[in-house]
C-alpha cells in the first residue's frame, strides 16, 4: 500500500504571480511553497508573464523553490471577445496534456478559470488516466453566467451538468463560502467531497506603510469601490442610493470614489452625469497592489453585487478593505454569508442587493458612524486577520490536503 505523505502536484490556472489582477494568483505561489516545504513535487502550467521583468522574477522564484513551470504564452483576454477567451483556454488545454504527459503527476489542482472547459478537461484526461484531481471554485461558473445574461435553457443546462460533473468526479472540490457550497450541493443528483475554505490577503500587500493617518476629513466620508465594474456588481443601483443620499433631508457630506474598469463603466459615467451626482468620481484601474494604497487613503469599502451573486461567488475585495482598517459597506442578498461576516463583527453594514432606497439608508447611517469615530482601524484589521488571515488559510488547506493524502492512500489499498 502506498503511503501518500508525498504528491507529484501538477496546477493548472490561467493566471499565476506576479501577476496581481486577483487575489487567486498571488495565493498559488503561496500555496506551492506549502506544497514544497511538505516534499511534495510541484510543476505549474500557466501563461507567461505579461511581461520580461515579472517572467524574471517568476523564473527565479520557480528555481529558487524547485518548481517545473509550463508557461504559454496567451494574449490577454480579460472583456474581450468570446472566440479569443477560446482559443486562449484551448491552448492552455494543450499546455496541460504535454505538461500532463511529461510530469506525470498524482494530484491536479485545477481552477473554475478559464471557466467550466479547463475543469472538464482535466476530468476527463484524469478518467482515462486513473488520477486524482482537486477542484478549485473560485466561482461557479455556469450559474455565475447566467447572471451576466440569461442563459437558452438547454445551453444552462448543458453547463450546469458539465459542470456538476466535474464536482463529482473530483476527489476534493474546494469552494469560498457556505452559500456557494449550498448552490454545489442543489445541483440535482449532486455529490462529491466539498470544502469550504476562502481567500485570505497574501502578505505584504495591505500597503500598512501608507496606513497611517491620511489627514482624512472625517466631515466628508469617502467611500472608495475598487473593482470590476461590470453586470454582476449592480453599481447602477448603488449610484441610485447615492444619489437618493445627497437628496434625503438628512443629507450630509460624504464623497463616493469608483476605481477600476469593465463593460459598464461607460454607462455608469454617462448615469452619474445624467444626473449630475457632483460626490462621485471616476478612479482609473490599478493592479490591485497599486489599488490598495488608494483604498487606505478612504474611509469606507464598498462591495456591490447584484441579486443572486452571493449564491456563486464571494467577493475577495471585502479583505481588501478590512485588512487596510476600513469597514465595509455591502450590498448582498438578505442572509447571505457575506452580509452575516459583516454584521455579527461589527465591520460595517449591509443593504439589500437591488433595493436604492436601503442602500441610501445605509450610506447616511455610515457616513454618521465614521464622523463619531465609530470604527477603530486597528480592532478592523485584527478582526479581519482572524477571519481571512493567511495563517488561518494554511491551518484550514493543511487540514483538507492531509485528509485528502490519506483518503487516496485508502483507496490504493483498498485496490
Amino acid at each position: 500500500m502506498r503511503e501518500w505523505s508525498v504528491v507529484r502536484l501538477l496546477i493548472l490556472h490561467r493566471y499565476l504571480w506576479p501577476e496581481n489582477l486577483s487575489l487567486y494568483p498571488e495565493m498559488l505561489k503561496d500555496v506551492v511553497e506549502y506544497h514544497r516545504q511538505n516534499d511534495d513535487e510541484v510543476a505549474v502550467v500557466t501563461a507567461c508573464a505579461i511581461d520580461e521583468r515579472s517572467q524574471d522574477i517568476r523564473a527565479a522564484w520557480a528555481s529558487k523553490y524547485g518548481v517545473e513551470l509550463f508557461e504559454v504564452p496567451l494574449r490577454y483576454d480579460r472583456g474581450q471577445p468570446p472566440l479569443m477567451r477560446i482559443t486562449n483556454a484551448v491552448r492552455l488545454c494543450a499546455a496541460f496534456r504535454r505538461a500532463f504527459n511529461r510530469f506525470d503527476p498524482d494530484v491536479i489542482l485545477a481552477s473554475s478559470y478559464p471557466p467550466i472547459a479547463s475543469a472538464a478537461y482535466v476530468r476527463r484526461l484524469c478518467r482515462r488516466r486513473r488520477k486524482s484531481y482537486v477542484y478549485y471554485c473560485q466561482d461557479i461558473s455556469p450559474e455565475n453566467l447566467s447572471l451576466i445574461r440569461p442563459q437558452p435553457r438547454p445551453l444552462r443546462s448543458l453547463l450546469v451538468s458539465i459542470d456538476r460533473r466535474n464536482v463529482e468526479a473530483a476527489a476534493l472540490t474546494i469552494t469560498l463560502s457556505a452559500d456557494m457550497k449550498a448552490t454545489l450541493l442543489r445541483r440535482a443528483g449532486a455529490a462529491g467531497q466539498i470544502a469550504c475554505l476562502n481567500n485570505y490577503i497574501p502578505a505584504g500587500t495591505d500597503a500598512a506603510e501608507d496606513r497611517m493617518e491620511q489627514k482624512r476629513s472625517r466631515s466628508e466620508p469617502v467611500f472608495i469601490y475598487a473593482g470590476n465594474m461590470g453586470p454582476l456588481q449592480d453599481l447602477t443601483t448603488l449610484i441610485r442610493g447615492v444619489d437618493r443620499a445627497r437628496r434625503s433631508s438628512e443629507h450630509a457630506s460624504f464623497r463616493v470614489e469608483l476605481m477600476g474598469s469593465g463593460r459598464e463603466l461607460e454607462k455608469l459615467k454617462a448615469v452619474v452625469a445624467r444626473a449630475n451626482i457632483a460626490n462621485v468620481a471616476f478612479l482609473p484601474f490599478r493592479p490591485r497592489r497599486e489599488a490598495q494604497r488608494v483604498i487606505v487613503s478612504g474611509d469606507v469599502g464598498i462591495v456591490s453585487c447584484a441579486p443572486g451573486l452571493s449564491r456563486v461567488a464571494f467577493p475577495s475585495k471585502i479583505m481588501s478593505y478590512l485588512s487596510a482598517g476600513l469597514p465595509v459597506l455591502t450590498i448582498a442578498d438578505a442572509g447571505s454569508e457575506l452580509e452575516r461576516v459583516l454584521t455579527e463583527n461589527r465591520l460595517g453594514l449591509s443593504a439589500s442587493a437591488g433595493d436604492p432606497a436601503d442602500i441610501s439608508r445605509k450610506i447616511l447611517e455610515l457616513s454618521r458612524q465614521v464622523r463619531a469615530g465609530y470604527y477603530d482601524r486597528n480592532h478592523v484589521r485584527q478582526v479581519s486577520e482572524r477571519l481571512f488571515g493567511m495563517a488561518r488559510y494554511f491551518r484550514e488547506y493543511d487540514a483538507a490536503i492531509t485528509s485528502l493524502k490519506r483518503t487516496l492512500s485508502n483507496r490504493v489499498g483498498g485496490n
